[in-house]
């Protein structure tokens, strides 16, 4: 298991006080649940790392990226990437706020039925100026037995 963080500051020093202008915080971690069973996989894997800064002003992200590896049972799920974006501070309703990224990594027999031979799905939030409002843009791209099927959303919501 790897687990460490790094934390670096930006100091101003005006007339012997100083003043923390930012901190940038990295961390990795790597999470494993057993389960009931100590002897079977583990039913829950996650590993990944993220940076963030402090203050998250305008410019600034912060970033997370993280694998799963989830065992229920009969069914392995193969592992899952994901990634995360924020983009901080005030964005203009043509800019992403948020943009979420999953890949499965490798192939998925499901239930011995069919074989999902890849997996990638996108979405981009967006916020409107007036601020309760987003919307997002997403699409999905699957592959099942070499038959590609491709979605395209669109949608709405108030938060």
């Amino acid at each position: 298991m790897r687990h460490y963080i790094e934390v670096d500051a930006k100091l101003s020093v005006t007339a012997g006080r100083a003043v923390v202008k930012s901190v940038i915080v990295h961390f990795v971690f790597d999470v494993t649940y057993q389960g009931p069973d100590p002897a079977a996989r583990p039913m829950l894997k996650v590993f990944g790392d993220a940076d963030f800064n402090y203050p998250c002003d305008t410019g600034d992200t912060v970033h997370a990226n993280l694998t799963v590896d989830l065992n229920i049972g009969a069914i392995i799920i193969p592992p899952v990437r994901a990634n995360f974006v924020y983009h901080c501070g005030d964005r203009p309703a043509t800019q992403t706020v948020y943009e979420i990224d999953v890949l499965m990594i490798e192939p998925f027999n499901v239930l011995n039925m069919f074989e999902l031979s890849a997996a990638h799905a996108h979405v981009d939030m967006y916020r409107y100026p007036t601020g309760g409002t987003w919307f997002t843009v997403g699409w999905c791209r699957l592959t099942v037995s070499k038959t590609e099927f491709k979605a395209r959303r669109v949608s709405e919501f108030s938060a």
